[in-house]
């Protein structure tokens, strides 16, 4: 990956460079609630042909890109969103529930919580656990102006967490 000290632009494009010899992938640009921002997505992201660009917003700013408006889901819906599928992730109803109200109900926390759980090999009751002792720290590491919920930003810093650690060994 790119060095520390590197320039923005060589570390854009050591992404873009990845994302072109890369097949299969999802980025999420997250939190695109400008029209700066969503245009800076649009313009540094649009080469994609060997994945997916998911750009998740509060405001409408897409112009050509389809759009789709998710609400959150009620707590079963959730909990069967974590239990139902391929890959079906070990756990109880009520643990289900458990971790959908700490993720608020949100599509984009659920979606990436069941995505962690079946890369990293864990439960429902293993991942939320260690959701709740990150999310202990996450508090200290909230940039200034952050506006998106915390459960989205504690699914994220713990997928980020393993991913490192995976990467060094």
């Amino acid at each position: 990956g790119p060095e520390a000290g590197v320039g923005r632009e060589a570390q854009l494009e050591h992404s873009r460079s990845w994302l072109r010899r890369h097949k299969e992938w999802l980025l999420v640009a997250d939190n695109v609630d400008s029209r700066d921002a969503f245009n800076h997505v649009k313009e540094h992201l649009r080469e994609r042909a060997g994945g997916w660009l998911l750009i998740t917003s509060r405001t409408r700013h897409a112009g050509d890109i389809q759009t789709v408006d998710v609400d959150k889901l009620s707590e079963n819906e959730a909990a069967d969103f974590l239990l139902e599928g391929e890959g079906q992730n070990n756990g109880t109803r009520e643990e289900a529930k458990a971790l959908a109200r700490d993720l608020d109900c949100l599509f984009i926390g659920l979606a990436h919580a069941r995505a962690a759980m079946l890369t990293f090999g864990e439960d429902i009751a293993t991942y939320h656990r260690q959701l709740r002792e990150d999310a202990k720290t996450a508090i200290e590491r909230i940039p200034d102006g952050w506006k998106h919920p915390h459960p989205v930003l504690h699914t994220w810093l713990r997928s980020y967490r393993e991913l490192s650690l995976n990467s060094q060994r």
